[in-house]
């Protein structure tokens, strides 16, 4: 699942647990000054647990250094059998 799949899926959760708190504090006879507010906070909290969920399983600070980039592919392997280097041991270039 990619970051933006997984930001759906937790917009959609939190937007659901919204709702769902909200209706059930208005059902509990609760002023819906107040049962707007408790809702809220719910879901933001849902939402920011979720995100540190996801940070943890994608391997928190080891993931975000490890991403493979445009610039990170072009530069060299440093390993003189990968395609294109230079062949130290007779003085040849490699293609």
């Amino acid at each position: 699942m990619t970051w933006g799949q997984a930001s759906l899926a937790l917009m959609i959760a939190a937007g659901s647990t919204f709702i769902a708190l909200y209706v059930t504090a208005l059902m509990g006879r609760s002023e819906p000054e107040v049962a707007l507010f408790r809702a809220g906070a719910a879901g933001i909290v849902l939402a920011l647990l979720g995100r540190l969920a996801l940070w943890i399983l994608d391997g928190g600070v080891e993931a975000s250094t490890n991403v493979d980039s445009p610039e990170k592919a072009a530069q060299p392997s440093g390993d003189p059998r990968a395609e294109g280097s230079a062949d130290l041991g007779n003085g040849r270039v490699s293609q």
